[in-house]
């Protein structure tokens, strides 16, 4: 099933979708896919009618400046994922998360962004720290990895910054 709505709607069910990577919607665990320009909405359409086509749910969703793409994901793959996260998060959050931000290291975020997205890396990472006051790498690593499109490369960009 594919369905299209603005962010303005879906904040009114209570439903988180900025800086979230999975919401429930319609009792289902979506995750965030891929982001689109507003003006490729065919193509965005496209995406998600050839993933809804797998009989899964695909929530289009329009935010002010793009669109953004959710996915349900399979009951194996969610459980997969749970675990690799739990994990993961284990093994990293106790390294990393106590670190304070720092210039060098925001300035380093700032580089590795600016590789996967380009120059528009260095406005997200000043916004996401002016918007976060508190946030510590791990967090901030997290967040940053939103604005990469591209699942792997989301990946390998918090391993590196965390590792």
């Amino acid at each position: 099933m594919f369905l299209f709505t603005t962010r303005e709607k879906l904040q009114l069910q209570s439903v988180p979708g900025d800086n979230s990577s999975e919401i429930i919607f319609q009792n289902k665990l979506l995750t965030r896919g891929p982001d689109f320009a507003k003006n490729v909405r065919e193509a965005a359409i496209g995406f998600c009618r050839s993933y809804a086509g797998q009989k899964n749910l695909c929530l289009l969703v329009e935010n002010s400046s793009y669109l953004s793409v959710w996915k349900e994901e399979s009951a194996t793959a969610t459980i997969n994922k749970i675990n690799k996260s739990d994990n993961q998060e284990l093994a990293t959050s106790t390294r990393t998360s106590q670190l304070p931000l720092d210039s060098s290291f925001i300035s380093r975020c700032q580089q590795e962004l600016a590789e996967l997205i380009g120059p528009i890396a260095i406005v997200i990472c000043e916004h996401t720290v002016s918007e976060n006051p508190t946030i510590g790498r791990t967090q901030l690593v997290k967040l940053l990895a939103k604005e990469i499109s591209d699942r792997e490369q989301a990946q390998s960009f918090q391993r590196r910054l965390l590792s």
